[in-house]
């Protein structure tokens, strides 16, 4: 059986570390993902909303059908007599 020394041994184990180095290490793919896109909404949710949240929240909780309300301009002032 032959014996390998110690020499030896360090001499093949550094052998061995600089041929992986040597060897260049494959490159990554870059991948490319789409970014998430939505479905189109129907077109019975594209409604108009009033801007104020106030309204449409008094809507939303309103049992009735909503009715038109009077404007501040058109209500007449208080009398102060």
């Amino acid at each position: 059986m032959m014996r390998i020394n110690v020499a030896q041994r360090i001499a093949l184990l550094c052998a061995l570390a600089l041929s992986a180095c040597a060897t260049p290490a494959p490159l990554p793919s870059v991948v490319q993902i789409p970014p998430p896109s939505l479905a189109p909404a129907p077109a019975d949710v594209m409604v108009e909303r009033p801007a104020n949240f106030r309204t449409r929240l008094l809507n939303f909780f309103s049992t009735s059908q909503p009715t038109p309300m009077p404007s501040s301009s058109s209500s007449r002032p208080a009398s102060g007599s």
